[in-house]
């Protein structure tokens, strides 16, 4: 496969057809799993993780 670059397109214009095709034989894609809620994900972080996450929010509330 050429290099995206080399055909003249973006990368975005060469990956986005790649998007539509069938797996290859062989692999099957992961089964997933549709949730309701989030409460597979409730209590699972560290207080470390908390505490980055929460530092990160600082961050995005902070008004220009």
């Amino acid at each position: 496969m050429k290099e995206p670059k080399d055909n003249g397109i973006s990368i975005n214009q060469a990956v986005i057809p790649l998007l539509g095709e069938e797996p290859s034989p062989g692999k099957r894609p992961a089964k997933r799993h549709i949730y309701h809620d989030l409460e597979q994900l409730f209590g699972i972080w560290s207080k470390r993780e908390s505490k980055e996450f929460e530092k990160h929010l600082e961050v995005q509330r902070e008004v220009d």
